[in-house]
């Protein structure tokens, strides 16, 4: 998984995140197009392949949800801190809403945060409004990195960036080289490990 990942590596950078997300967005392209909607993408859901490959796999479908065309979907599943802002008003998310997870896993990667700061009222609050956070810990980073992630985290659903556009953006063919908050992520990772509920 990816804690395991990256304790494993000596270096992680912006380039290795960039990997990793293009790798993740090739695979909701491909559920899109089978229109399925994965619905909780977040670190726990991305593994690798073996422990050598840069390949992943995207995991945990027990939330997945089968499309009609020009449909939406109709139930309030997901995550929270995770969760796209049309999911918590209790309007119906569609495909866009994996894309916004794309865009918090982008930023957790980069940062060992999360895009929305404060209580969990606060940033429920913050997320229904779109309001994300750029703080100091971006500085370093390219801007193509900043710019993918606010496409990714567009309130408005429509103007939100699509899949096979998000695959296109110019970070992926440019990152940075900047190494990630490697503490930050890992720490974040171990307190989600240890805090997760029994399986039964």
């Amino acid at each position: 998984d990816l804690l395991d990942r990256i304790q494993g590596k000596p270096t992680f950078n912006e380039s290795d995140v960039a990997n990793i997300i293009q790798m993740a967005l090739s695979g909701i392209i491909y559920l899109h197009e089978q229109k399925l909607s994965h619905s909780d993408l977040k670190p726990e859901n991305v593994l690798f392949f073996e422990e050598s490959s840069n390949t992943i796999k995207l995991s945990d479908y027990g939330l997945y949800q089968i499309m009609k065309p020009e449909t939406l979907l109709s139930s309030s599943i997901g995550t929270p801190d995770f969760s796209p802002p049309e999911l918590l008003v209790n309007k119906p998310p569609g495909m866009e809403s994996d894309i916004w997870n794309i865009g918090v896993l982008a930023y957790f990667l980069l940062t060992g945060q999360l895009p929305f700061k404060g209580s969990l009222y606060q940033r429920y609050q913050s997320i229904i409004t779109g309001q994300v956070e750029f703080g100091d810990e971006f500085e370093k980073y390219s801007t193509d990195a900043k710019d993918f992630i606010k496409k990714c985290l567009t309130l408005d659903l429509k103007e939100r960036i699509k899949d096979s556009e998000a695959l296109d953006h110019p970070w992926f063919a440019n990152p940075g080289s900047n190494s990630i908050q490697r503490d930050s992520v890992i720490s974040f990772l171990q307190k989600r490990m240890q805090t997760r509920g029994n399986p039964e």
